[in-house]
């Protein structure tokens, strides 16, 4: 049988993980939506993130890499795999990494990823 949605997870919201959840599930809709777009495996990322934006000073304390992490991985919000997204990226043989640079951007919460 297939999956029914459900009230909280697909209609009011996705489950999140975070301490920030808001950092967590923006960023994970954002990678898993590239890996849509760029519709082939995964071999290298590298995100950055403009010095001068929202990002930049806590990224990783506000679960942002665990987001983007997961939704490269194609993992689900609610996969245990989402506390271990260093070693399922490092057993597929892809390499993500994150970066601080400055760039032109319109938007405070501006992330680049190139794949």
């Amino acid at each position: 049988m297939a999956k029914l949605p459900g009230i909280f997870n697909d209609v009011i919201g996705p489950i999140m993980r975070g301490p920030s959840s808001s950092h967590t599930a923006a960023s994970w809709r954002a990678a898993k939506m590239s890996m849509d777009l760029l519709n082939e495996p995964l071999k290298k990322a590298i995100i950055d993130f403009d010095k001068n934006g929202a990002w930049a000073p806590n990224y990783r304390e506000q679960g942002t890499t665990l987001g983007i992490d997961g939704g490269l991985l194609g993992l689900d919000m609610a996969d245990d795999r989402m506390k271990q997204t260093e070693k399922v990226a490092s057993e597929r043989g892809i390499s993500i990494s994150y970066e601080i640079n400055s760039f032109k951007t319109n938007h405070v919460n501006t992330v680049r990823l190139k794949l």
